[in-house]
């Protein structure tokens, strides 16, 4: 084989060579690019997931707030109800209370009208009773005093004449409390009247005070003492000043 068959031979051989490394260059230059493609795609999908997650962690923050809010909204709405039950049973108490105390107070105004009435009535009866202007009382006494004068006009509520029972005379005694153990109900007492030259009268005890009076000190202390006495003579009047003797004791009052 002579120099140029073998310098051809290298030159193909060569040749051969740099096309194998042509086409690993090639290969490996494609693969780089599949390469780079892959991690390109590995970074944009990692981006996607982070913002997925990131996303997702939002949500379920928000999905926590909203649970979290209903929670408070369901305390809080069950509280109000709570409330408004609560109200609704003391309103209807307090409608109850005031129902019956609206009836109470109707039945009072109807007793209260109806005593008026009777009241009324009872007067008519006493009005058409009257014959020729004379009014009758009902019971014997001696007029103590008329507040009104011929042609006046008489006044609601003022009485016309004032007149007294004389068949007894009650006197108040006032009995110091050392001796009002010694004093009983229907003991009979001395009374004399001031003026009246015929005598003493006798008297009954008619009540004893339960409670006593004071004088201004607890020295000063002293029951009230009631005597009748009878007078259906009429020998004594009002007003004058009397002495009372009962056992060895006497008290002066005006009657």
């Amino acid at each position: 084989m002579d120099d140029y068959t073998t310098r051809e031979q290298q030159s193909d051989t060569l040749t051969q060579a740099q096309q194998s490394a042509d086409a690993v260059q090639s290969t490996l230059e494609q693969a780089q690019k599949e390469f780079d493609s892959a991690v390109e795609t590995y970074n944009k999908n990692v981006e996607e997931t982070n913002t997925k997650i990131t996303e997702l962690t939002d949500s379920l923050d928000d999905l926590k707030s909203d649970y979290e809010q209903a929670e408070r909204d369901a305390t809080t709405q069950k509280a109000e109800l709570q409330n408004e039950y609560d109200t609704a049973v003391v309103e209807g108490k307090y409608a109850g209370s005031t129902y019956e105390l609206t009836v109470s107070e109707l039945e009072s105004a109807v007793e209260s009208a109806q005593d008026t009435l009777d009241t009324l009535k009872e007067e008519q009866t006493a009005l058409l009773a009257l014959e020729d202007g004379v009014v009758t009382a009902d019971e014997d006494g001696t007029i103590a005093a008329v507040p009104y004068e011929a042609e006046d006009t008489l006044q609601s509520g003022t009485a016309f004449a004032l007149y007294c029972d004389t068949q007894t005379i009650m006197i108040s005694v006032e009995v110091p409390q050392e001796n009002i153990a010694q004093v009983g109900v229907g003991d009979e007492v001395s009374v004399m009247i001031a003026g009246k030259r015929d005598g003493a009268v006798t008297g009954t005890v008619s009540s004893i005070a339960s409670s006593a009076t004071t004088g201004g000190s607890v020295s000063n202390v002293t029951y009230a003492v009631i005597i009748s006495i009878d007078n259906s003579d009429g020998r004594l009047g009002s007003g004058s000043s009397a002495t009372v003797t009962f056992q060895g004791e006497q008290e002066e009052k005006t009657e």
